[in-house]
């Protein structure tokens, strides 16, 4: 279970921190930033029961209490490597990439943990950047030099323009389910599956439903036309609806410099919510035809596979790549 591994790992990080410091604690603060390629570092400041609220950053471990540098850089290697596997934890359970761990906890048991979704690496901020900014947020320090509080408000408005991103980007994509619900009307359906390949205009949106009470049974949208009785006029309208949002949405990431993708998966479904997935292999670069993409696609979102074996090849070729994108 997810919790359960999560709670042993909390455990374990915070006995490994009793470990590195040398004396009885009342507080600590735990910062910790990993990136998508297992690098990052492992920070904590603590106070004593003694001298409350005048916190030591664990850099000064060793030159405080007179401890050896070697061992304390084996144990603080240990922190990391826990905090690392905190995070391939929620990879392998599909839950959202953490950036940043934040651990409050005392002598006393209390635990509080939370998570940020920011990648400062990405943004171009170093491992010093990182801390400085961290104590001014957690633990109130105000810094005299010029340069220091510069960098702090560049982190400041980089955080502000990533959740304008982010805000703009959910909007979207929620846009684009919204503009099917409309219109399906009162079809009642159990869930959305939406395809947009952004390359060869409106033939590439389509998307698929399924409906209540009929064994997951996935409805083609020319179905669904079909349902609804719908002219060729209000086909091309939706088309072009969609394909207008999922455009500014590609361009969102273009004018924000981020890696450009080709098509993208957007699901609904009624228990789980919206979710998103984006492929960047640029397929008709690639040689493959429309048909080939659907099949792809029914594929991976849809578990729909084909009775050719030289398409199954095909697919499973297409995967490889789009892995190895």
């Amino acid at each position: 279970m997810l919790e359960n591994k999560l709670s042993e790992l909390y455990q374990k990080i915070v006995s490994k921190v009793n470990d590195i410091i040398p004396v009885k604690w009342n507080n600590v603060i735990l910062g910790a930033n990993i990136d998508d390629y297992d690098n990052g570092v492992v920070y904590f400041f603590f106070d004593t029961l003694e001298n409350k609220g005048s916190y030591i950053y664990n850099a000064n471990i060793s030159d405080i209490f007179n401890i050896d540098d070697n061992i304390y850089t084996n144990e603080h290697n240990e922190l990391f490597f826990l905090v690392r596997d905190l995070q391939k934890v929620f990879i392998e359970y599909g839950q959202e990439l953490w950036y940043m761990l934040i651990m409050n906890f005392n002598y006393k048991g209390n635990l509080e943990v939370s998570y940020e979704y920011i990648d400062w690496y990405e943004g171009g901020f170093d491992s010093g950047a990182i801390v400085n900014f961290f104590k001014a947020k957690y633990l109130g320090v105000k810094f005299e030099s010029k340069s220091v509080l510069e960098e702090i408000e560049r982190m400041k408005e980089y955080a502000d323009d990533l959740e304008k991103f982010e805000n703009t980007k959910h909007m979207l994509v929620e846009k684009v389910i919204l503009e099917i619900k409309k219109y399906l009307g009162d079809i009642e359906y159990e869930k959305i599956v939406f395809d947009g390949v952004l390359i060869n205009g409106v033939e590439g949106i389509n998307f698929y439903i399924t409906l209540k009470e009929t064994d997951n049974k996935y409805f083609s949208f020319n179905e669904v036309v079909k349902m609804k009785n719908s002219t060729d006029e209000e086909v091309v309208i939706l088309k072009e609806a969609l394909y207008d949002i999922i455009d500014e949405l590609r361009n969102l990431y273009v004018n924000n410099d981020r890696e450009e993708w080709f098509s993208i998966m957007i699901s609904d479904e009624s228990e789980i919510g919206v979710d998103w997935e984006f492929t960047y292999s640029n397929w008709y670069q690639l040689k493959y035809n429309t048909e080939d993409i659907n099949n792809y696609f029914k594929y991976v979102y849809l578990d729909i596979q084909p009775q050719d074996n030289e398409k199954k090849e095909l697919i499973l070729k297409m995967k490889k790549h789009e892995d190895e994108t």
